[in-house]
């Protein structure tokens, strides 16, 4: 019997990171609409190895289990393909997105402190000119594109962040 066929899909949660670019790509077009002629960087949240961080139930642990130059040997963590890996990792995922607007909202001047470290330690290209970006067209606040502003000028937390 195929390791997949001893899972069900019908009770794992709803699988969203596949629109997570599109919400990445909303959000720098938000923040061009805010602030049109200041530099935007981007930071990176990418979980290396994300599957082996949520281990198996010690039920499941001998299912995973392999043979290499004659030792045995067992995979905790979760394995990339198996039918039940790609929505159990979203959990904790959402769990991130979720945290990040609390920090943002309540926490912001502790998360800023924290990050002046690592930026401090960033090389940066020369500031573009108008006439390097002049070829593009600028973005524009319409009732479907706000920028990344509350009316009362205080900032929103990322599309990303909300899970939208």
């Amino acid at each position: 019997m195929v390791l997949n066929d001893w899972t069900n899909k019908s009770c794992d949660p709803r699988v969203v990171f596949p629109g997570s670019f599109f919400r990445l790509l909303s959000w720098i077009w938000y923040l061009r609409i805010t602030y049109l002629n200041r530099k935007i960087l981007l930071g990176d949240n990418d979980i290396t190895g994300a599957f082996r961080l949520i281990k198996y139930n010690p039920w499941m642990v001998s299912l995973h289990g392999f043979v290499v130059d004659g030792y045995l040997g067992f995979a905790t963590g979760q394995t990339f393909g198996d039918t039940a890996s790609p929505g159990n990792f979203e959990i904790p995922a959402i769990a991130r997105q979720q945290y990040a607007p609390y920090l943002w909202l309540h926490k912001q001047e502790e998360v800023l402190h924290r990050a002046r470290h690592f930026i401090a330690k960033m090389s940066f290209p020369d500031e573009a000119t108008f006439r390097d970006n002049g070829s593009f067209s600028s973005a524009n606040v319409d009732s479907c594109n706000y920028g990344v502003l509350f009316p009362d000028g205080s900032r929103r937390p990322s599309l990303s962040a909300l899970g939208r």
